[in-house]
């Protein structure tokens, strides 16, 4: 077949699908058009999506002291949930005031021994916790609402992956199942009986079995929030699916990456075809956009530039942001602005390029700069008046700065 033709009939298929879906809005398969983006990005300005940028410094307080954040964070009806170092969770307002501390770490019943992705429930503000074969929910204030129990006899592994309350009766859970340990995502209820099971695909397993069993980063189950539901990425498999509240679960998008997919045949570590792109890190969904990270590989029109800390070299990879606006199935690779910055070029405030670490609920993106850095970068030409009097009243030493962006309605 003519490329040409190809190309018509792929365009066709795509048309067609995004017809069939147009009876339910709030289903409607959009199609993520990777392999139509490759080659092509540019330079994207934080005005073109978002109103307002504001930078909170988080209370020094005695009782948490952050330094280098490493876990996860989350903003959700006007409070800042900072994961500190995996043992606990820092609790702030709004303002960056200091209010409490979350930790039940430790052995016990009651207790977790890892907050390592944890879910914010957003309409409660309680924490789900995923630990060795137990599901907790807290309140933010610390007191246990609910322990399940997962036994070995549930047909599946839980050693403590990703948790997330899903309506008001069910968790949803990563883990992999016991005949032959292939990942899967389980739905249980209150009292741990299994009520869905979300198989992996076949085909992605078949990729792993190519490689002897090893699973690679490409393979990973990813899972991201939107409002009432979760959406599921199983490894490099194209269908982006959407679990609700009622336990439906429906193909939310679908990522054409064209012939540059990940295949059993391509897979096999030392291959040397090079033809593969694939989903890397986070995904973040607000209203309007999808937020990606892809590795492009050797199709990577311009390499991601960084300095080494240790070496103080710049060196490169292939990673690529990337915008999918949901309102009309627009798809743009976003062009890093400066070495060592990623995502949206601070425009509206003169600060560094900003890049979502979460999306809360009520449509506000959320980052971090250690008060180091803040006060490094308010010495950089065009910076703000606003962030060069901020930075004036730190110290390095003190706790991060939060950077909140409101997204455009």
């Amino acid at each position: 077949m003519k490329k040409s033709a190809a190309k018509s009939l792929v365009v066709l298929i795509v048309l067609c699908l995004i017809s069939c879906s147009q009876e339910n809005n709030e289903n409607d398969l959009r199609i993520i058009d990777l392999a139509g983006g490759l080659g092509k990005g540019r330079i994207m300005k934080l005005s073109e999506i978002a109103s307002d940028i504001q930078y909170i410094p988080l209370e020094t307080a005695k009782e948490m002291l952050i330094g280098k954040n490493t876990g996860e964070n989350y903003y959700e009806n006007g409070i800042f949930y900072i994961n500190s170092g995996h043992i606990s969770f820092g609790i702030f307002d709004k303002t960056g005031k200091y209010i409490r501390t979350f930790n039940r770490l430790g052995r016990g019943p009651q207790e977790y021994e890892s907050l390592h992705n944890p879910d914010v429930v957003c309409n409660s503000g309680n924490i789900v916790v995923g630990t060795q074969n137990r599901v907790l929910e807290y309140t933010s204030q610390g007191p246990l609402i609910r322990s399940l129990n997962i036994s070995p006899d549930a047909g599946f592994v839980f050693s403590g992956g990703e948790a997330f309350k899903l309506g008001d009766n069910h968790y949803l859970l990563s883990v992999g199942v016991t005949d032959s340990m292939k990942p899967a995502t389980v739905i249980v209820d209150t009292s741990s009986k299994v009520i869905k099971l979300i198989d992996y695909p076949e085909e992605e397993w078949k990729i792993i079995e190519v490689n002897n069993g090893f699973r690679r980063s490409f393979n990973d189950i990813k899972y991201f929030k939107f409002k009432g539901k979760l959406r599921v990425m199983n490894g490099t498999d194209p269908n982006i699916l959407g679990v609700d509240e009622k336990l439906n679960v429906d193909t939310s998008y679908i990522i054409n990456y064209g012939p540059y997919k990940i295949t059993p045949r391509n897979a096999k570590i030392g291959s040397t075809d090079k033809a593969k792109v694939y989903s890397y890190s986070d995904v973040f969904e607000s209203d309007n956009y999808l937020f990606m990270q892809f590795n492009l590989g050797p199709f990577a029109h311009k390499p991601y530039l960084k300095t080494a800390l240790i070496t103080g070299k710049v060196v490169s990879n292939n990673i690529s942001c990337a915008l999918f606006d949901k309102r009309n199935n627009t798809f743009v690779l976003i062009d890093q602005p400066e070495i060592d910055q990623t995502g949206f070029v601070d425009d509206i405030k003169g600060g560094p390029a900003f890049w979502p670490q979460y999306i809360s609920s009520d449509q506000y993106m959320i980052s971090m700069i250690t008060a180091d850095e803040f006060i490094s970068l308010s010495e950089n030409p065009g910076c703000s008046e606003e962030i060069k009097k901020l930075a004036m009243t730190l110290d390095e030493s003190y706790n991060p700065v939060m950077v909140m962006v409101k997204l455009k309605r």
